[in-house]
């Protein structure tokens, strides 16, 4: 088979990340975590997973309106079970 290499230029969005994450099987969305997770543990300071931004993001949130907050929470409900384990471990 003959490949052609080609690269283009894709400005990413937030509406393309959604869409692609949404288009992901479980097994994809939680690697996608894991992706994510290696991309902010390269931060360094005293939030290690990011806690700031969540919080900053949090309030963005809030200013969208009732689709994102709902979004928000439904992502955030299984938040508890880490934040139990963390507070375990610490």
């Amino acid at each position: 088979m003959t490949q052609i290499e080609s690269k283009t230029i894709v400005q990413i969005t937030p509406e393309i990340i959604a869409k692609a994450f949404w288009c992901m099987d479980d097994i994809q969305q939680a690697e996608f975590f894991e992706h994510l997770y290696n991309e902010v543990s390269k931060t360094n300071g005293a939030y290690s997973l990011g806690e700031m931004q969540w919080l900053a993001m949090k309030n963005q949130i809030v200013k969208r309106g009732e689709k994102a907050s709902k979004m928000f929470l439904a992502f955030s409900v299984f938040a508890y079970d880490f934040v139990n384990q963390k507070i375990r471990l610490d």
